[in-house]
C-alpha cells in the first residue's frame, strides 16, 4: 500500500510512525454502514466489532444492522423501541458462534441488550432467520439500574447492576423466554424489604452467596471469562466465579481492593498528598491470561477534584488449594484527564500481554504493562465530530501487539505498537535508565517528530498535543530536533520533493516554533535558543529566496559563473559538477557561509549581480523580521538586525553605482538605483537615531541628484517628509508654469508653511511673477513670512510698501541697498527717499 510513498508521512495510510509503534488506515467502513453513522451519530449508537473483521453490529433506537465478513452479507432489522433513560445509553454485548450443524456451516450472532431500567432485548441471528425477544430483568431495590452486559458462553450472559447485583440470563434456541437469576441470594433487611417481599415473586438465586452492601462493592463495572472462571469488577472489588450449565454457581473469591488501589495510586501524586485524600475506584477491567488482572482505575487529588484522572494497575493472582491471593504487580499512570459529564462515556479498556489500550471520548492510550518499558502513547481524534466507536485488540504476535479502532468519521485505525522495539535495551522508553530526564527528553523529542511530519496535512483525522509532565527539556529537544533538520539526518526530512531541500527545511524549521507557540510550550525555551531558531529560520529564508533567484536567472550563464565563483571562493573549494550544482549545495548544505556570501558582492559597474541580490534579500527579509522578532519574543534594536547591517552594504553598492553612473544608463538600471535609494531609506528610517536618519536622506538625495534623477529625489523626498530636497528638485522636473505652480501648491497645501517658506527662498528674486503669485495665494504665509527682517528684503521692502507699512519697508530697503545692482539702485532711490519723508513724518 505505502511502497510508492518515498517518506512515510506522504503515504495518507499512514497517519503515524516511529521505530516503537505505528497508526494505520486499516481499511474503510462498508457504505451502508459509514451512511448510518453519519445519520446516526448526534443521536443514540452503539458499535461492536471483531478485530479480525469477522463481524460488524451497529444498533440503532430502531435497527440492528449486522456485517458478515466470511459471507459479506448486510442484514437490517427492526426491533423493539428502546429505552434511553436519563441521558444514559442501553448497554450491549455480542456473541458470535460457528455452527456446524448438518455440514452447513453458519455464524449464529447473539445481540442481547439491556437499558437502564432493566428492559432486555435478546435478538438472534442464524442463517435467514431472526428472532427478537423482550424481557424484563426484575431489579430488587427502586433505586437499581443496570451498569453492565456480557456473555460467558452461547447460553449465558450476566448483567450487573449498580447494587452490586449481578443477573445471569439464560437462553436456548428451545426457550421461549429467558430465564434470569441472580448470583447472589437476596435477603430481606428492614421493613421495606418485608413490605416488598410480601407483593413480588423472588428471584432464582444460583448460589447461596449473600450480597454485599453495596457501599462495599459498588456497582458492577464489566465482566471477563477466561478459562471457564467469570471475572466480575465493581467500583472497588473483584470477585470470582464458575458457572455450570446447570445454571449453578460458585462464588471462588471475592477480593476488597480498595487499600491496593490506593497504595498504588499514592506513588504517582506528590507526596504532600497523604492516602486519605485520594478519591479512587475501578472504571474497567480486562484479563486475557488467569494469572493476570488488569483495571482501569479513576483518581482524584485535592485541589483538582473536578478533574479525573486514570492509571492502569496490573495485579498477580496466585491460585492455591481453593484460595486466590492478589497482588499489584505494575502501576502506570496515563495521560488523560476530564472533567466528567452527563454525556461522557465510560472509559474502556482493552489488553494484550503487554500493553493496555485504554479508550475515551476521542483518544485511545496505549501503556506498556511491563516495568521493562515505559511506553506511552496515545491517538488522538481531531474532529470534534469525530467518535472512537469500538476497540478491540488483535492476537498478539511475538513482534506487535495492536488495536484495531472503529472510528465514526475515518474508517477502522489499526495502533500497532513494537514490543520487541520498547523493551529491547537502549531504546527510548526504556524502564531503567542512567538519567531519567534525558529519557523522557528523548520520548518528547519524538513526539515532536511525529507532530511535525505527520500532522502537517488537514487532511489527517489525528492531532498531535505536546505536553510536559515528567520535567522534560523542551529546548534541548527541539535544537537536537532542528539541527538534525539543518544536517539532513532528520530520517523524516524529504529526500525528493516539488519543492526545493530548502525550502522544505525552511517550512519544516518554521512549522515546528507554530506548533510550540500554539501549545504555549515556547515557554520552556531559553532567550537564547529562541534567538538561535530564529537566526537559523532567517537563513532558511534567505537561502530560499536566493533560490528562487537563481530559478529566475537559470538561463544567465553570465549570472549563474559570478554567484558560483563567489560561493566557492568562500568555501576555498573547487568542486566538480556543474556550477548550477555547485550554487545549490552552496545553499543546502552551505547555510552558515550566506551572510558573509552576501557581504563579498560588490559591483564596479551597472550590471553587476548586485542588483538582483541584495536589494531583494534585504527587502525580504525586513518583512521577515518585522513578522518574526515578535513571534519569537526577540527585543532587537533595529540597528542590530540583519537587514540594517547588510544596508550598510547596500549604501556601499549604491555608491559605487552612482560613481560609475552615466548618462546612457538604461531605464532598467536607473529604476533598480531608485528602488536601492527607496530601501535604503525606508530602513534607516527605522533608526532610533534621528540625526543618523538626516545624515543618510541627505547622502541618498545628494547622490540621485548627482546623477540626475531628480524624479525620483521628489517622490523620495515627498515620503521621507524633506522638504529641502522636494523644493529644489521640482524645478528640474521640466514642468511648465502653470504645472509648476499647481504642483508648488499641492506640496504647500500638504506641508504647510515650512514648504511655502522653503518655496519663496528657493524662487529666483529677478523673476518676480511667481514670488507674488504665491503670496497672494497664502496671504497669512505671506504676512509670516516677511515679519521676518532676514527674509528676500529685495521683495519685503515691495510686499511693506504696499500693505502701507512704511517704516519696515524702509528698513529693508535700506538693509539691502548695498546688494543692488546700478539699475536696481536707480529705481529705488526715490523710495528710499520717499519712504525716508515718511518715516520722519509718522514721527
Amino acid at each position: 500500500m505505502s511502497g510508492s510513498f518515498t517518506e512515510p508521512w506522504f503515504d495518507p495510510y499512514i497517519l503515524c510512525k516511529s521505530n516503537a509503534y505505528q497508526i494505520t488506515v486499516n481499511c474503510k467502513l462498508p457504505d451502508e454502514y459509514q451512511k448510518i453513522i453519519n445519520r446516526e451519530l448526534v443521536s443514540y449508537l452503539r458499535v461492536k466489532a471483531t478485530l479480525q473483521a469477522d463481524y460488524m453490529v451497529l444498533l440503532t433506537t430502531t435497527h440492528f444492522y449486522l456485517y458478515l465478513r466470511k459471507s459479506h452479507r448486510h442484514i437490517a432489522h427492526p426491533i423493539a423501541q428502546l429505552y434511553k433513560t436519563n441521558g444514559v445509553d442501553p448497554l450491549f454485548d455480542v456473541f458470535l458462534q460457528d455452527d456446524d450443524y448438518q455440514h452447513d456451516p453458519q455464524q449464529i450472532v447473539k445481540i442481547l441488550t439491556v437499558d437502564e431500567r432493566g428492559r432486555a432485548i435478546l435478538l438472534v441471528h442464524r442463517g435467514d432467520r431472526f428472532t427478537q425477544t423482550c424481557n424484563n430483568i426484575p431489579l430488587y431495590h427502586p433505586y437499581e439500574h443496570i451498569t453492565a452486559v456480557k456473555w460467558i458462553n452461547a447460553d449465558q450472559a450476566l448483567i450487573g447492576s449498580s447494587a452490586s447485583q449481578i443477573y445471569l440470563l439464560n437462553s436456548t434456541s428451545t426457550d421461549i423466554t429467558p430465564c434470569v437469576l441472580t448470583l447472589y441470594k437476596q435477603t430481606i433487611s428492614g421493613p421495606l424489604g418485608f413490605v416488598k417481599s410480601l407483593y413480588t415473586t423472588p428471584i432464582p438465586h444460583a448460589s447461596e452467596f449473600i450480597l454485599p452492601k453495596s457501599e462495599e462493592s459498588g456497582p458492577i463495572v464489566n465482566m471477563c471469562t477466561v478459562n471457564e472462571t467469570i471475572y466480575v469488577c465493581s467500583h472497588h472489588q473483584v470477585s470470582l466465579w464458575t458457572i455450570n450449565c446447570q445454571s449453578e454457581a460458585q462464588l471462588i473469591t471475592r477480593i476488597h481492593l480498595q487499600n491496593d488501589i490506593i497504595n498504588c495510586i499514592s506513588q504517582h501524586v506528590p507526596a504532600d498528598i497523604k492516602k486519605s485524600m485520594l478519591q479512587c475506584r475501578i472504571v474497567n477491567m480486562d484479563v486475557k491470561i488467569k494469572e493476570e488482572l488488569v483495571l482501569l482505575v479513576s483518581y482524584t487529588v485535592p485541589g483538582l477534584s473536578q478533574y479525573v484522572q486514570y492509571a492502569v494497575i496490573k495485579f498477580n493472582m496466585i491460585h492455591n488449594n481453593g484460595k486466590v491471593m492478589i497482588f499489584a504487580q505494575h502501576t502506570a499512570s496515563l495521560p488523560y484527564s476530564e472533567i466528567p459529564s452527563p454525556s461522557s462515556k465510560i472509559p474502556q479498556l482493552n489488553i494484550t500481554k503487554d500493553i493496555a489500550f485504554a479508550s475515551f471520548d476521542g483518544t485511545v492510550v496505549a501503556r506498556s504493562l511491563n516495568k521493562k518499558s515505559v511506553f506511552e502513547e496515545s491517538l488522538v481524534l481531531k474532529d470534534k465530530y469525530n467518535a472512537i466507536l469500538s476497540v478491540h485488540v488483535v492476537d498478539s504476535s511475538e513482534e506487535f501487539n495492536t488495536a484495531m479502532v472503529v472510528t465514526a468519521k475515518s474508517g477502522v485505525l489499526e495502533f500497532q505498537v513494537n514490543k520487541s522495539e520498547i523493551q529491547g535495551p537502549g531504546n527510548i522508553y526504556a524502564g531503567i535508565v542512567d538519567d531519567i530526564v534525558e529519557r523522557n527528553t528523548m520520548v518528547f523529542k519524538s513526539r515532536l517528530e511525529q507532530a511535525l511530519f505527520f500532522g502537517v496535512y488537514n487532511e489527517s483525522p489525528l492531532q498531535f498535543p505536546l505536553t510536559v509532565e515528567h520535567h522534560e527539556d523542551v529546548g534541548s529537544a527541539v535544537m537536537d530536533l532542528t539541527n538534525e533538520i539543518r544536517t539532513g539526518t532528520c530520517s523524516f526530512l524529504p529526500k525528493t520533493l516539488e519543492i526545493s531541500p530548502i525550502e522544505s527545511r525552511f517550512y519544516f524549521q518554521n512549522h515546528m516554533y507554530k506548533m510550540l507557540k500554539d501549545q504555549m510550550l515556547d515557554q520552556y525555551l531559553s532567550k537564547e535558543q529562541r534567538s538561535q531558531l530564529f537566526e537559523l529560520l532567517e537563513l532558511y529564508y534567505i537561502s530560499k529566496q536566493l533560490w528562487k533567484i537563481t530559478l529566475e536567472k537559470s538561463a544567465d550563464v553570465q549570472w549563474i559563473d559570478t554567484v558560483t565563483q563567489l560561493s566557492q571562493a568562500m568555501l576555498q573549494t573547487d568542486q566538480a559538477g556543474a556550477k548550477s550544482q555547485q550554487w545549490a549545495d552552496f545553499l543546502t548544505n552551505h547555510m552558515d557561509k550566506i551572510k558573509d556570501f552576501l557581504a563579498q558582492i560588490s559591483t564596479n559597474n551597472t550590471s553587476s549581480c548586485a542588483d538582483d541580490i541584495i536589494p531583494r534579500v534585504i527587502q525580504k527579509c525586513r518583512s521577515f523580521e518585522e513578522t518574526n522578532l515578535p513571534r519569537y519574543g526577540i527585543q532587537k534594536e533595529p540597528k542590530n538586525s540583519f537587514s540594517a547591517k547588510a544596508c550598510e552594504h547596500l549604501v556601499s553598492i549604491f555608491d559605487q553605482k552612482i560613481a560609475h553612473y552615466t548618462i546612457s544608463s538604461s531605464d532598467d538600471q536607473k529604476a533598480k538605483l531608485q528602488d536601492m535609494a527607496a530601501l535604503i531609506l525606508d530602513i534607516h528610517k527605522q533608526e532610533p537615531c534621528f540625526e543618523e536618519y538626516n545624515t543618510m536622506k541627505k547622502k541618498v538625495f545628494d547622490g540621485l541628484c548627482a546623477v540626475g534623477l531628480h524624479r525620483a529625489v521628489v517622490d523620495l523626498a515627498d515620503k521621507h517628509n524633506d522638504i529641502t530636497f522636494v523644493v529644489s528638485s521640482v524645478p528640474y522636473l521640466g514642468l511648465s508654469s502653470t504645472e509648476f505652480k499647481e504642483k508648488s501648491r499641492y506640496y504647500v497645501d500638504r506641508f504647510g508653511y515650512p514648504y511655502f517658506e522653503s518655496l519663496l527662498q528657493q524662487l529666483d528674486t529677478e523673476n518676480r511673477e511667481d514670488i507674488w503669485y504665491f503670496c497672494e495665494q497664502y496671504a497669512a504665509f505671506t504676512e509670516v513670512f516677511f515679519s521676518d527682517e532676514e527674509h528676500m528684503p529685495k521683495v519685503a521692502w515691495i510686499y511693506h510698501t504696499k500693505r502701507g507699512s512704511y517704516e519696515k519697508a524702509y528698513k529693508a530697503l535700506s538693509s539691502c541697498s548695498d546688494q543692488m545692482s546700478e539699475k536696481e539702485h536707480s529705481l529705488a532711490y526715490p523710495w528710499i527717499k520717499m519712504l525716508a519723508v515718511a518715516v520722519k513724518g509718522k514721527a
